[in-house]
């Protein structure tokens, strides 16, 4: 039984136990929503004490930002009433007084039209002048007319310089007139010598001679290089133009220059053809001027042959009787008197008479023959060589 009564015990104390602490965990589990129920609560008091204090502060802000702007107008209606006493007269301002006001504040004279219309329309209709209550108006009205005013030598400075671009503008376009006839003028003669060019190279020339080939090239060549020449110093005068030109003009100015600039090209396009006509000529005039040697050469031999047979002569005994000074060579009047004195075949019956040889085509064959001494004379060897090659 004691020990029956000892075990109970023993359960009651454990349960009294577990019970307590039961009891004490409940108790905290309270105590803790308690304290987050009371969190919660100041946290939503501080949020309205923030919120109530922005206000405040907004409130303050704008109290303070009212106030200044009310005392700043005050201060400007006190000024602006003092500016008014200052010129009133009786309270009021009249003709004289608005004139007074605008030249002592703004140093500026109403013109008296301005002035008439202004004074109807701020002026009641039987009183003396314009009242305080209509100072304002009559400020607003002053800085119209200041503002015309400045709008008045603004447009006279834009007229001023607009008349003054004018006249620079002119000036220039005198100088790109006389750049644009310039360029016509060279269009004229690129035309025309690329006509004198096309009809070089469409003309017969089989009777013509080498030495009129050779002058129709010059005289072709020498138009080429004019003409290109020409569009240089025109290349020049058009870029010399815009030399310290406003910075207002250089846009309507370097546009009228590319108007000249570009037509430029087109006249050495046009050139071509007469430079390929000078070619032709020079090719031709050579094969002509061959051909005219070697008929001269022919023509040459058959009086030395025949002159060297009539007289019994070797070809050294020929050149000797040529060479009169004994020098060793043959000089253009040793050469000349040879031929005028020399022995020649009788005419042909019915041959013409430009078949004898001339002083010119002797002085031709001479050059010809003597071109590598460059007008020193022929050699004996340079002679003989000439004789036995074509004898």
């Amino acid at each position: 039984k004691e020990e029956e009564g000892g075990k109970k015990e023993q359960e009651e104390a454990a349960k009294a136990e577990e019970d307590a602490a039961k009891q004490e965990e409940g108790e905290e589990q309270v105590e803790k929503k308690e304290e987050l129920l009371s969190f919660a609560k100041m946290l939503n008091r501080i949020n309205d004490c923030t919120r109530n204090t922005d206000s405040t502060l907004l409130a303050a802000r704008a109290a303070k930002e009212k106030g200044v702007k009310r005392s700043a107008a005050k201060k400007k209606l006190a000024t602006a009433d003092a500016v008014f006493d200052k010129y009133a007269k009786a309270s009021v301002m009249g003709k004289k007084e608005v004139q007074n006001y605008a030249k002592g504040e703004f140093k500026f004279e109403i013109p008296a039209p301005a002035l008439e219309t202004m004074l109807q329309s701020l002026v009641a209709a039987g009183a003396k002048g314009i009242t305080k209550s209509q100072f304002h108006r009559l400020k607003v009205k002053v800085g119209i007319q200041r503002e015309k005013a400045k709008d008045d030598v603004r447009r006279e400075a834009r007229l001023e310089k607009e008349r003054k671009l004018a006249a620079i503008k002119e000036e220039y376009s005198g100088k790109l007139k006389a750049a644009a006839e310039e360029v016509e003028e060279i269009e004229k003669r690129a035309v025309q010598t690329e006509a004198e060019g096309e009809a070089a190279t469409k003309e017969d020339r089989s009777q013509a001679t080498s030495a009129s080939l050779t002058i129709a090239a010059e005289a072709l060549d020498k138009a080429v290089k004019g003409i290109r020449e020409s569009i240089a110093e025109a290349k020049k005068t058009i870029a010399a133009v815009s030399a310290d030109v406003p910075a207002e003009l250089k846009l309507w100015l370097s546009t009228e220059e590319q108007k000249l600039a570009i037509r430029l090209p087109h006249c050495d396009v046009r050139l071509f053809k007469a430079v390929t006509a000078c070619t032709r000529l020079r090719e031709e005039a050579r094969r002509k001027d061959y051909a005219e040697i070697s008929a001269l050469e022919g023509r040459a031999l058959k009086v030395l042959r025949y002159h060297k047979k009539e007289v019994k002569q070797s070809v050294e005994e020929l050149f000797a009787a040529i060479d009169t000074d004994k020098d060793g060579k043959i000089d253009v009047a040793e050469w000349l008197a040879f031929f005028k004195t020399c022995k020649k075949p009788e005419p042909k019956e019915g041959a013409k008479a430009e078949d004898e040889l001339t002083q010119e085509e002797l002085e031709r064959l001479f050059r010809y023959i003597d071109e590598e001494d460059e007008g020193e004379g022929i050699p004996k060897e340079r002679f003989l060589h000439f004789i036995r090659h074509f004898m």
